[in-house]
């Protein structure tokens, strides 16, 4: 089965890009709850809850000025990811590259800025289908029903004593896989990644980036070089000079 996704977002300058975000999910034929689109009849607060309940992946669309009622015991997004942590759901965020979050949060959410985040431009729908490709490297791939009942079959053959040859293969050695990234003057969005290169415009999180002059958007990264420009105070700065904390 398909897994279920909850998608909460503010209203005054999210809704846009939440409603385009629900639209390609449903295209990848996922079951997506998004208040605008999936309200029926009812108290809306029940829905609201009770969907997020049945959710398997509570994503959280961070636009600009997204926590700026969130102080507010009545405020509904405040409510909605309450609500996720209560219910211990599996919580993605979608962050806009300009959204900051206050370095006061009430509980729970202050565990947010935690989190690994999918880093965007909500502005520029273009990004849509990456930020589609990274949701789906968190969830794992379901299996159909005609896979399911082969599997099946095969468990039943194996109890009733069929006989099955399995030979013993051996095991081939996979070259390892190359965790260095060069470039010069290119959009990254990569993660856990070593970044070399210069004048980049890295969006990624957990990064060991190494060069000059980049702009570095995300957060837990650490930066060796010089003339590097920083917009989230997340990032530690191991060796080099000149480089800055920006604000976005």
């Amino acid at each position: 089965m398909a897994s279920t996704l909850f998608i909460s977002y503010r209203r005054n300058n999210g809704q846009f890009y939440a409603q385009l975000l629900h639209a390609l999910l449903e295209k990848r034929k996922y079951n997506v709850f998004l208040d605008k689109e999936s309200l029926h009849q009812g108290r809306f607060d029940e829905q609201i809850f009770h969907h997020i309940e049945k959710c398997d992946y509570f994503l959280l669309l961070l636009t600009p000025g997204a926590f700026d009622r969130i102080y507010n015991d009545s405020d509904w997004m405040r409510m909605e990811i309450e609500h996720a942590f209560k219910c211990q759901k599996k919580i993605i965020p979608i962050m806009d590259e300009i959204f900051i979050y206050p370095n006061f949060l009430p509980e729970p959410l202050n565990v947010l800025p935690n989190y690994q985040s999918i880093l965007t431009n909500t502005a520029n729908p273009d990004q849509l289908n990456f930020v589609v490709q990274q949701i789906e490297k968190y969830i794992p791939a379901s299996i159909s029903p005609i896979k399911f009942m082969l599997l099946g079959m095969v468990s039943v053959f194996v109890l009733a004593g069929v006989g099955f040859s399995v030979q013993n293969t051996p095991k081939v050695e996979e070259p390892p896989v190359s965790v260095e990234i060069n470039a010069n003057r290119s959009a990254i969005y990569e993660n856990h990644k070593t970044i070399i290169g210069d004048h980049n415009y890295i969006y990624g999180n957990g990064n060991i980036i190494k060069g000059d002059n980049n702009k570095i958007y995300g957060t837990g990264n650490q930066i060796y070089g010089k003339y590097n420009e920083m917009y989230n105070k997340n990032n530690q700065v191991m060796s080099g000079k000149y480089n800055t904390f920006c604000k976005q």
